[in-house]
C-alpha cells in the first residue's frame, strides 16, 4: 500500500514521521529533566504546592493572574490525569511506608552506599558528642549523668541508626496524612501532579510539531527540522518557574495563530484559535492579534477595506474584553498576589536585564533577516510593545515570559544562520 502512494506523498509522510519522533524525544528529555530538577519525590514542596494551587484554580479561589488562566487547569483536572501514564521517579515512597518495599536489593544498595562499619562509627560519635554535653551540663555529679544517660539510651536510638530500614519507617510514620498522599502513586493528588507531567509533555511535542510546520512557511525541511532542535536547546532557559502551568498550552495557541495568520487562512478560525487562547493567556493572544493587524494592514490600505479595518478592532479587542470578564465578573475575588506594575522590581533587579539578554541575543543577531521576509518585515513591530508591557507588568527575569518572541523568530534565526556559514545546509524539495 505504501509502495502505491506517490513519490512526493511518500517524502511528505516520512519527513513527518521523522518530525514527530523527533519532537516526541526532546519532548520526552525535556518533560523527564525538569520532573527531577523540580518535581522529584525528594522534592515533595514543589508537588504538594502544584496540588494545593490546582485544587484552589479548580475551586475558582487561587489568586490573579494565575486563576484568569483556567484553561490549564481545567485541562489536567477533567483530561491529563486520566492518561494512564506514571512519569519515572525515585520511589522513595515504599522506603518510608512499605516493609516489603525494603527487599534484598534495597538493603544491598543502602549497604553499599552507607556500610553497617559507617554507621556503628556514627553511633560512637554521637555518644561521645551527647557525654560531652551532659559534662557540660551536670558537671561532675556522676549520679546525675547516668541517670540521663541511662534515659537517653531507654530510646533505643542506636538501633534507628544501625537499622536504616527501620529508620525510614519510623520517619514515615511521623509525615502528616496529607503529605503522605503525594507518596501514594494512586492518590488523586498523584493523579493531579501526573497530569501536569503529562500535559507538558504533550504540548511540548505539539509546540514542536507547529514550529517545524511555522518554519515550513519559509524554509526548507532541513532547515525547520534545524528550528526545532533550536528550540529544543534554548526552551531549558524559560522552565526555572516549574509552577505556570499555561506555559506550553498558550504557546500552542500562539504558534498555531502564526502558522494561521502566515497562511492567511479563515478570519473565524483565528477569532475561535484567539477566545480559545484566552483561557490561558489574554496577553499572548492580544499580541497574535497585533500580529494579524499588521499583517493584513497594508492590503487594508491597499483595498480600503473598512471591513478589515473592522475585523482587526474586533481581533484586537477581544483579549481586552476577556481580561475585563475573567477579572471583573467571573473571578472578582482573584487578587494579584504582587504589584500590577513591576517597573521598580525590574529596574532593582539585575537578572531581569541579564537572563532576557542571553535569551534574546541570538533573534537580535538575525534581526537583519527580517527585512528580506515579507511577514517579518510587515509584522516585527508588535515585539517593541510586548517587550515594553513585560518591563511595565512583567517580570522578565521569568524567561518564559518571552517564549513568543523566541518562536516568532526561529525562521529568521535559522536563515540568517544559512546565511552565516554560506549557505551549505541541504535543501530538500517541498
Amino acid at each position: 500500500m505504501f509502495k502505491q502512494i506517490g513519490e512526493g506523498q511518500r517524502n511528505r509522510i516520512l519527513r513527518g514521521s521523522v518530525v514527530l519522533l523527533f519532537s516526541v524525544v526532546l519532548s520526552y528529555i525535556f518533560t523527564s529533566v525538569i520532573i527531577w530538577a523540580s518535581d522529584s519525590r525528594y522534592i515533595i514542596l514543589s508537588r504538594y504546592s502544584r496540588f494545593k494551587q490546582h485544587e484552589s484554580a479548580i475551586k475558582g479561589e487561587t489568586m490573579a493572574p494565575d486563576q484568569y488562566r483556567f484553561g490549564s487547569f481545567y485541562l489536567v483536572e477533567y483530561f491529563f490525569r486520566f492518561l494512564p501514564i506514571k512519569w519515572h521517579d525515585n520511589q522513595m515512597s515504599y522506603d518510608l511506608l512499605s516493609k516489603e518495599g525494603w527487599d534484598d536489593d534495597s538493603r544491598k544498595t543502602m549497604e553499599m552506599v552507607w556500610p553497617e562499619s559507617a554507621r556503628y562509627e556514627l553511633v560512637n560519635d554521637i555518644q561521645d558528642v551527647i557525654s560531652d554535653i551532659l559534662d557540660s551540663f551536670v558537671g561532675s555529679n556522676l549520679l546525675l549523668k547516668n541517670m540521663l544517660t541511662t534515659a537517653i539510651n531507654s530510646t533505643k536510638w542506636p538501633d534507628y541508626v544501625i537499622d536504616v530500614e527501620k529508620l525510614a519507617l519510623l520517619v514515615g510514620e511521623y509525615i502528616p496524612e496529607d503529605i503522605l498522599l503525594f507518596f501514594n502513586k494512586d492518590s488523586y493528588e498523584s493523579s493531579v501532579v501526573n497530569g501536569y507531567f503529562n500535559m507538558r509533555f504533550f504540548f511540548t511535542i505539539i509546540v514542536m510539531v507547529l514550529i517545524y510546520l511555522f518554519c515550513r512557511e519559509f524554509l526548507d525541511p532541513f532547515s525547520s527540522l534545524a528550528g526545532v532542535m533550536f528550540f529544543s536547546g534554548m526552551i531549558p532557559l524559560a522552565a526555572q518557574d516549574f509552577q505556570q502551568a499555561e506555559t506550553m498550552c498558550a504557546l500552542t495557541v500562539f504558534l498555531l495563530l502564526l502558522i494561521l495568520i502566515a497562511r492567511r487562512k479563515s478570519y473565524l478560525v483565528i477569532i475561535l484559535c484567539v477566545v480559545l487562547g484566552c483561557t490561558l493567556r489574554t496577553d499572548h493572544m492580544l499580541f497574535a492579534a497585533l500580529i494579524y493587524s499588521f499583517h493584513e494592514f497594508p492590503n487594508l490600505v491597499k483595498r480600503r477595506s473598512l471591513e478589515g479595518l473592522l475585523r482587526i478592532i474586533l481581533l484586537l479587542g477581544l483579549p481586552l474584553i476577556a481580561t475585563f470578564i475573567l477579572s471583573s465578573v467571573v473571578f472578582p475575588q482573584a487578587e494579584y498576589y504582587v504589584s500590577l506594575i513591576q517597573i521598580d522590581y525590574n529596574l532593582g533587579n539585575v537578572w531581569s536585564w541579564i537572563f532576557p539578554a542571553v535569551f534574546m541575543v541570538i533573534p537580535l543577531v538575525f534581526s537583519g533577516q527580517i527585512r528580506e521576509m515579507p511577514f517579518f518585515a510587515s509584522s516585527w513591530y508588535w515585539i517593541v510593545p510586548f517587550l515594553v508591557l513585560n518591563y511595565i507588568v512583567g517580570r522578565p527575569s521569568e524567561v518564559r515570559l518571552l517564549l513568543p518572541v523566541l518562536v516568532y523568530s526561529i525562521p529568521f534565526i535559522i536563515k540568517g544562520t544559512k546565511s552565516l556559514i554560506g549557505d551549505k545546509l541541504p535543501e530538500s524539495p517541498n
